[in-house]
């Protein structure tokens, strides 16, 4: 059993800025794919990053790391990066 949440769909703008600290960092663990990450490229792969975990490649900064997985080829991944929001 794991002992993180897996954000399931991106978060919405609400969730987003009720999850971001101060300084506008957020973070979450999303799902994805082997496949994805083996046909695109690093900046393709860090896309998918943001756009699982907030719904748009804008996310800024962006560290990772795998914390566990499912099967053979669905990985579960700790995104961090900043957001911008505008008001």
């Amino acid at each position: 059993m794991n002992n993180y949440t897996i954000v399931e769909h991106p978060y919405t703008p609400k969730k987003i800025r009720s999850s971001m600290k101060a300084d506008g960092l957020i973070s979450g663990v999303v799902k994805v794919e082997l496949r994805d990450i083996i046909n695109n490229d690093f900046e393709g792969f860090l896309d998918i990053l943001s756009e699982n975990l907030i719904g748009n490649p804008c996310l800024m900064g962006i560290d990772y790391k795998i914390v566990g997985y499912e099967d053979d080829s669905l990985l579960h991944i700790k995104v961090t990066g900043m957001v911008e929001l505008e008001d």
